[in-house]
């Protein structure tokens, strides 16, 4: 439940025009950040508009977050994280793009620590977190 809400609080984010509903461009950017792609952001919106206004009202958002297994939104809010920790959109997080990913929550976290992580998680060896290095790295401290 708790990640749903993270997702309900995204919503006044993304609502640029802050009149309650999202354009369905603003559906599309915010599903887009969260690693869907444009075809779904459609195929949502057109679920989970109730009253097929265009728009999606925060209530309208709300339940349909509402429907979503919790594992789905725990996936979406690590690629999410990993969108974040990769700038360059390479597809590949070096060792100083995740030092400054971490530096940003938490400059408490040692350099040293970060290197440790990435060696053991860096499972073909190439000093660098690949999409599915840093999900098996995230799942383990969730």
């Amino acid at each position: 439940m708790a990640a749903a809400h993270g997702l309900i609080a995204e919503f006044d984010k993304w609502d640029k025009s802050k009149d309650g509903k999202l354009s369905v461009e603003e559906v599309r950017n915010m599903l887009a950040e969260f690693g869907f792609k444009r075809k779904q952001a459609e195929k949502f919106m057109k679920r989970h508009d109730t009253n097929k206004d265009g728009t999606m009202s925060k209530e309208e958002f709300a339940a349909a977050i509402g429907t979503l297994k919790p594992e789905k939104i725990q996936a979406a809010r690590l690629r999410q994280l990993f969108r974040q920790a990769d700038p360059d959109h390479s597809g590949i997080i070096k060792a100083a793009e995740l030092k400054s990913f971490v530096a940003q929550f938490n400059s408490q976290i040692a350099q040293n620590d970060v290197d440790k992580w990435i060696k053991e998680n860096d499972g073909n060896n190439d000093g660098q977190m690949n999409y599915e290095e840093f999900m098996k790295f995230m799942k383990g401290r969730l």
